[in-house]
């Protein structure tokens, strides 16, 4: 366990990619929690007066020249992270909005948590509840429990547990490299907390309510996000599945839900079935990495 980080011990990174300007909004929300914000922005060419505004809040802007995916861009931040002297990260999605207090009551949870699944061990990430806005309202309860998984927005990273497990892992470019980690992490030892309390509000594609053929909120990816979507869990599922069956189980239930919602009610559905098949090729042949430079 161990006790909280203080607030001059995190650094929040932030990815941004065409960020809008309620950005600056959700960049607002958390910029007084912690000591500094690293902007690591995957826009190919960034607007100058979002950049500006970011310069007049203190935040150090991180361009990478182009879209490399946000692992890429984790790791970049996290890095200068570490050579800033840091001990934690808040890891922030742009469409995230952190809730007062969220940083602080995070931290709380590293005296508070007890032994989790793997024992006593080290936590390497606490993480709040993510409410989706527009979704249901997520329930709340007192206490600290262990998770397989946790979504990167919203987290706080032990930098000592990053470094130690080599970073997120870059070739999956986009989608399950949080899941990714995490496993991984519990793999060689560590814990993923999540604070009950807490929430995060995060948006999640374009969510939105249909009433055909049943009642349900559908996210609407585009294509191409299915398709990482799908390459990389089948990757998931081969690393990780035989040591945490729990996290198979839920993920097929998740995931024959969300294909009859593919097929029966969002838009796009036989483009979004061909790159869901085209990611399980890819899988099938070991070709992972940005979509764009494999096809």
């Amino acid at each position: 366990m161990g006790s909280s980080p203080t607030k001059q011990e995190i650094v929040a990174v932030v990815v941004l990619y065409h960020p809008a300007a309620d950005v600056l909004d959700n960049i607002d929300s958390f910029l007084s929690q912690v000591d500094k914000v690293i902007g690591v922005d995957n826009t190919e060419e960034p607007d100058e007066r979002f950049v500006g505004e970011l310069a007049t809040r203190g935040v150090d802007y991180l361009p990478m020249g182009g879209n490399k995916g946000i692992a890429v861009a984790l790791n970049a931040g996290c890095r200068r992270a570490v050579d800033l002297g840091y001990g934690w990260v808040l890891t922030m999605d742009q469409d995230s909005t952190a809730t007062p207090l969220m940083v602080e009551r995070l931290g709380e949870c590293l005296a508070t948590a007890g032994t989790g699944a793997v024992g006593a061990g080290p936590i390497a990430i606490v993480t709040p509840v993510w409410q989706h806005v527009g979704g249901l309202p997520e329930k709340t309860r007192p206490g600290c429990v262990d998770l397989d998984l946790a979504m990167t927005s919203g987290n706080l990273l032990r930098l000592a547990a990053f470094e130690a497990l080599g970073g997120f892992r870059e070739d999956f470019f986009i989608d399950r490299v949080d899941n990714e980690f995490c496993l991984r992490a519990r793999r060689h030892g560590w814990r993923i907390v999540q604070r009950q309390d807490v929430l995060l509000l995060h948006r999640m594609g374009t969510l939105r309510r249909v009433t055909f053929p049943v009642p349900c909120f559908v996210t609407d990816y585009s294509p191409v996000r299915r398709y990482y979507m799908i390459r990389n869990l089948f990757e998931l599922r081969r690393q990780f599945g035989a040591q945490f069956p729990e996290m198979l189980a839920i993920e097929n239930h998740y995931w024959r839900k969300e294909i009859v919602k593919v097929v029966l009610a969002e838009p796009q559905r036989l483009k979004k079935v061909k790159m869901m098949l085209l990611g399980w090729w890819d899988y099938r042949r070991r070709k992972f990495g940005r979509y764009q430079d494999l096809h």
